[in-house]
């Protein structure tokens, strides 16, 4: 088995267990038998940016993110349908889907009608892919100014960050293997915003905010007990 093909298992493997991360979301979701304050909006995101990248994946005949995306298709399906099922909001989860469809739509039309050549919509629809990618590898940042203010990374998620770091570091690999910069550029950003937020996790670690509440609890006990002697 030659570099480019260990290269192309590994990513594939590694992206699949990334999109296993949405499971103790739903499992919660099915456990309280509620969506309560869950937002859909993640697996929306995925579910149009696995639908972008397996269009990419079929205009280049990229068999490796054809199938890595198909099965995160598969994921982000079967997450929205239990969101569904759950939510008490239905009238609106199906406004937000038709606008995704109605998206999709518009993105698959127009490389598919509107676009004569074909290395122009592989440009086109490979640029929307690496925005989605670098917007979503950067969306643990959303939290920086509660990180910034509380001087912990409580708000951010640890295991999330560093998979998908190395999954960003694999993909940007394989790209510099193929030579396709659609691949390698966003994953390459994907790699600094992933290695920005692991320094925060470094600054900030999320026991400072831990012990600034037993602090807390502390102070507050001592003026009980100071309130008490007094009376």
């Amino acid at each position: 088995m030659d570099l480019f093909a260990i290269t192309s298992a590994v990513a594939i493997i590694f992206t699949v267990l990334v999109f296993f991360t949405g499971l103790p979301i739903i499992y919660d979701i099915w456990k309280n038998k509620s969506t309560e304050n869950i937002s859909p909006a993640p697996f929306m995101a995925m579910f149009v940016s696995c639908c972008v990248w397996c269009k990419y994946g079929i205009l280049t005949m990229d068999w490796t993110i054809i199938s890595v995306n198909a099965i995160g298709l598969c994921f982000q399906m079967t997450y929205l349908s239990i969101f569904v099922f759950y939510t008490a909001q239905k009238n609106q989860l199906f406004r937000q889907t038709f606008g995704c469809v109605c998206f999709l739509a518009i993105v698959l039309y127009y490389t598919d009608f509107l676009v004569t050549q074909k290395s122009t919509a592989v440009l086109h629809i490979g640029r929307l892919g690496a925005t989605l990618s670098v917007v979503s590898y950067g969306s643990p940042l959303a939290t920086v100014k509660e990180v910034f203010k509380t001087k912990s990374t409580a708000s951010m998620p640890f295991s999330l960050t560093v998979a998908n770091s190395f999954v960003a570091a694999i993909w940007f690999y394989y790209g510099y293997l193929r030579k396709d910069l659609n691949v390698e550029i966003p994953n390459f950003i994907g790699l600094l915003l992933g290695l920005v937020q692991l320094t925060l996790f470094i600054k900030y670690p999320r026991t400072r905010l831990k012990q600034g509440r037993e602090i807390t609890i502390q102070a507050s006990a001592r003026k009980s007990q100071s309130a008490i002697r007094e009376v």
